[in-house]
């Protein structure tokens, strides 16, 4: 039986000229690699390639088999440590610690059991595709989460292309699935009606006047949870932060702060609840030293829905939530005729490209707002 050598010597002629010793390897798959050992005498070149094997070095890093997915994935959504997190933030985006935390959850959920062990070299775009196919049924998620899977593993493969370990990123030629647009509900005008008529049946008084701001601004819960004293102010108020479960204060969704116009009835509803510090919150059950739960505002809320007649089965069928609130702030102001510009820089949209508008309302927009929410209030 004749059996192969780890390398094997011959001679390459250069363009210049010069003659070179190059040898013959196979790297792990049993595929030949041809690698120059600069050495222009056959026994300088074979001297260099047995002390390579002493240092079992015979195949270079570069020539090398990527890592496993799980091995080279270490650093991903780990904050301080996620080269694509960090990046980001360098080039100026934002990004928060809690989404990192999730999203290194998922990856360990859905992506590692079934890539982790695989080299990266050796994902193929048919087994990412069969991999996207199977992820709605096999991890009783919605298509829509299956994507963000995909777009996750994407990230990754997208890292391993740009430091050279593989050429083309086998996820990045998979289509996404086909997502079924979840059905979500603004409440109606008479509903709305309803529902902030009177707050004393509320039994919470906090709960009553985040719907009521939130009907009247589009604030998201988190940005309401969010808000000082030192953010409200006679004419306006200024969202610069989120409210993180985790992590405390953060920025917006979209990373930019807005001003929001309000009425001075509104004003004067938000400091009768203020707490004696500038930096208190204004929703709070500890005197303004922490936030009090979103969960309670969308309990309170669901509570009253009951009491005016929209029950549990229509609540859930037509999506309704706390965040209805700002889909119906969001419709009364196109209904008003107000622009989608002005529109999106009230309400907080996500689009980066609407950045310089959020600060600059002119005063006849920010009196249209205010119009729609004494609407609303009375």
């Amino acid at each position: 039986m004749r059996f192969r050598e780890e390398f094997s010597l011959y001679k390459r002629t250069l363009k210049s000229g010069r003659e070179v010793w190059y040898y013959h390897a196979y790297d792990e798959d049993g595929k030949r690699i041809s690698v120059s050992t600069g050495k222009t005498k056959k026994s300088k070149a074979r001297e260099h390639v047995l002390e390579l094997m002493k240092q079992n070095r015979l195949i270079p890093s570069t020539i090398k088999q990527a890592t496993t997915l799980k091995e080279f994935s270490k650093p991903f959504w780990i904050w301080g440590e996620c080269p694509y997190v960090m990046d980001k933030i360098k080039r100026g985006g934002t990004y928060s610690r809690s989404f990192c935390d999730a999203n290194r959850k998922s990856l360990e959920k859905h992506i590692l059991p079934t890539f982790g062990n695989k080299r990266i070299t050796k994902i193929t775009t048919s087994m990412v595709n069969s991999w996207l196919l199977d992820l709605p049924k096999v991890a009783e998620v919605s298509r829509s989460t299956a994507n963000k899977m995909l777009s996750l593993l994407r990230i990754i493969l997208d890292e391993a292309v740009r430091q050279n370990i593989i050429r083309t990123n086998s996820a990045g030629l998979v289509k996404p699935l086909i997502e079924k647009a979840n059905a979500r509900d603004a409440f109606t005008r008479e509903e709305s009606a309803k529902l902030l008529n009177d707050p004393t049946h509320w039994g919470n008084e906090l709960s009553y006047t985040a719907s009521l701001l939130c009907a009247c601004t589009g604030m998201r819960a988190g940005e309401i949870r969010a808000l000082r004293v030192l953010d409200i102010h006679p004419d306006h108020i200024l969202v610069e932060h989120s409210w993180d479960e985790k992590y405390g204060l953060k920025s917006t969704k979209s990373g930019n702060s807005r001003k929001i116009p309000i009425t001075s009835e509104l004003y004067q509803t938000l400091m009768n609840l203020a707490p004696d510090k500038l930096d208190g919150f204004i929703f709070s059950l500890t005197n303004g030293e922490t936030p009090m739960s979103g969960r309670v505002f969308a309990n309170s809320l669901y509570r009253k829905m009951r009491e005016v007649g929209i029950t549990e089965e229509e609540r859930v069928e037509r999506g309704l939530s706390f965040h209805s609130w700002r889909h119906f702030f969001n419709t009364q102001l196109i209904a008003a005729g107000v622009s989608g510009e002005i529109t999106r820089a009230v309400v907080g949209h996500e689009n980066e490209a609407m950045t310089e508008h959020y600060l600059h309302l002119k005063p006849n927009d920010m009196a249209k707002v205010c119009d729609i929410q004494n609407q609303i209030i009375s």
